[in-house]
């Protein structure tokens, strides 16, 4: 058996959005975060892996950044993944500061083939599967923005 993997960017082509933040205490956005990927999600907590999370407290202002990814399932063979990294700093006398969040997403299907049905798979990818495909990547740019909404609502914005 041949399994091939089709990747598809959310938000092509822009591939990215960002969110530009300066104000009080933004390294809130540590914590909220994964909070906000399962909420707006509906997705277990399971389903937010947390990459990074790094603090360099050598100096004023503090420096910080995370980076998460949420697997959002839609069939036996594909998902939505969230990308969303956050980098910024804050003073520590009176917490202001700034951040930037970027958002990013991708949908990724398995396709397998089993032996002597190659033919037959990639017929039914191409004339019945890439249609239901371009469907969940509408559903991905409309999550994409809840997820944007939520942040700024986080952020005040």
């Amino acid at each position: 058996m041949e399994v091939k993997k089709v990747r598809k960017d959310l938000l092509a082509p822009e591939h990215e959005k960002v969110i530009e933040f300066s104000g009080s205490h933004p390294s809130r956005l540590l914590g909220a975060i994964p909070g906000i990927l399962k909420d707006t999600l509906k997705i277990s907590g399971s389903k937010v892996y947390e990459v990074e999370i790094c603090w360099d407290v050598s100096g004023d202002p503090v420096s910080f950044s995370g980076e998460w990814y949420a697997k959002y399932g839609l069939d036996d063979r594909t998902a939505i993944w969230f990308k969303v990294v956050v980098r910024g700093n804050q003073s520590a006398k009176d917490l202001k500061g700034s951040a930037t969040v970027t958002l990013s997403g991708w949908i990724e299907s398995k396709v397998v083939y089993p032996s002597g049905l190659k033919k037959f798979v990639e017929f039914y990818e191409l004339i019945f599967y890439s249609s239901q495909r371009r469907k969940y990547i509408e559903e991905g740019r409309i999550l994409i923005k809840r997820i944007e909404d939520a942040i700024k609502k986080e952020l005040g914005l």
